[in-house]
């Protein structure tokens, strides 16, 4: 019944046709580069595990070809090495083949025990943690959740059974995170488009509510999480002033954003949007999904890797030059494209490092998580898993160095998160996978 009500289910039973969601959806946000730091936190997700892996332990410890691009940022990393997303495994159906990893991304951000292809029980952690800091400072928005040639399995929920969906459109996230403007320009037009907007809130919020008294418990909690998208809407819709300091980025001519030979170009353009969103004061979270499931669905025609109309065979399948495909069968080419993604993240940490705040950077008070669904490409398993971690968020982790996790759940890390942030884990993570993951602070 998880999927019974959509958004424009609601709006209909409140009497309310579709036409309106444009209205709602596509306001203009106003940004306030700040002076002083707020904590941020970037969580970027891809998949297909790792062909190399971390070598030492505490400080000595040396970084492997594939995460040579991030040798610069060395002493702001912080490896957990070898976590375990028991969550998942725990409660995984095996009767088939043993192939839990691809369908792992959905609950990597997720602290209780959640079964496959089944809704979240509760938020994932970047909203948790953006929802908790959106009601303090009042930004817009609760997460700036952005993709790459999406297709399914998101590493987000915005609340319990209700999935956020990242945006892989950079014109299109642009346009409503920023809405088109530039620093220094003002919107005295916008007041009375904005006091219209709020009346229709007012009366979708009044009479959603009234209708989710008729419903049983699952789909209320579904609605609840589209109100709490009402909210952050309505939020957006407060004056916000525009700083000159804001620093907008430039797209540039318009270019196919589904096409693989552009994979590059769209997540590069992800990084620069979300980043100056961040540094903006539009939202304190940004979410960078840089792939989906297996990633069957595209070439790394980027790289040169074009499409040779041969399928590689067995499950998943996919061109022998598609992500999924290179996981198995090409490890040279998987090198070449591990390597390339650390090079993306060493391009976020630098962006991050270049965008001032007061005496320091955006990246000062931020951390950035790095995930990954599996081990190995080939393997398919959700322990050993390769994460990591680049910043302090304001000098709450000790970074340069590995902590061997040994296996220990993946809950452990995302509680340790939370407590950087001041954020209460309660109810978002099942203490029977324990605690804050020991070390984390140093």
């Amino acid at each position: 019944m998880h999927s019974r009500f959509s958004r424009r289910s609601f709006l209909k039973a409140a009497g309310m046709g579709p036409a309106l969601l444009p209205m709602l959806e596509d306001d203009l946000a106003r940004a306030s580069c700040l002076a002083t730091g707020l904590k941020r936190l970037v969580v970027v997700n891809w998949g297909n595990g790792l062909q190399q892996r971390v070598s030492g332990t505490g400080s000595t410890f040396s970084l492997p070809g594939i995460m040579k691009p991030l040798q610069p940022h060395k002493a702001d990393l912080l490896i957990p090495d070898a976590l375990f997303n028991k969550t998942f495994d725990d409660v995984y159906n095996k009767a088939g083949f043993d192939n839990e990893a691809h369908d792992s991304p959905p609950s990597l951000l997720i602290a209780k025990p959640m079964k496959q292809n089944t809704p979240a029980p509760t938020a994932s952690l970047d909203y948790v943690i953006g929802n908790a800091l959106r009601q303090s400072a009042k930004t817009p928005y609760t997460v700036l959740n952005l993709g790459v040639l999406y297709k399914n399995l998101s590493c987000s929920w915005q609340a319990a059974s209700v999935v956020a969906t990242p945006d892989d459109d950079p014109y299109h996230a642009f346009d409503k995170i920023f809405g088109g403007l530039r620093p220094g320009v003002g919107m005295p037009m916008m007041d009375s488009v904005r006091s219209v907007r709020k009346s229709v809130l007012d009366y979708v919020q009044k009479d959603i509510t009234r209708f989710s008294r008729k419903l049983g418990s699952e789909d209320r909690l579904r609605i609840d999480g589209h109100l709490s998208s009402i909210r952050e809407i309505e939020n957006r819709l407060a004056p916000r002033l525009v700083s000159d300091e804001c620093q907008f980025p430039t797209l540039g001519p318009k270019f196919d954003v589904h096409s693989s030979d552009n994979y590059e170009k769209v997540l590069r353009a992800q990084i620069d949007i979300g980043v100056a969103g961040l540094a903006a004061g539009l939202s304190q979270v940004l979410t960078l999904q840089a792939t989906s499931a297996s990633s069957s669905h595209y070439v790394v025609s980027w790289l040169g890797y074009n499409a040779t109309g041969v399928i590689r065979p067995g499950a998943g399948g996919g061109d022998v030059n598609s992500h999924h495909a290179i996981a198995h069968i090409n490890a040279a080419s998987k090198t070449a494209l591990d390597t390339w993604f650390f090079t993306q993240v060493a391009y976020l940490i630098d962006k991050l490092k270049a965008a001032k705040e007061g005496t320091g950077s955006v990246f000062d008070n931020s951390v950035t998580l790095v995930t990954n669904n599996m081990n190995y490409g080939n393997v398919h398993r959700v322990k050993d898993l390769p994460w990591l971690l680049a910043g302090t968020a304001g000098g709450f982790f000790k970074t340069g160095r590995v902590l061997p996790a040994a296996n220990a759940s993946h809950t452990q890390l995302l509680i340790g998160l939370c407590n950087a942030f001041a954020v209460s884990s309660n109810g978002f993570a099942d203490p029977a996978y324990g605690g804050e993951l020991p070390g984390l602070r140093g």
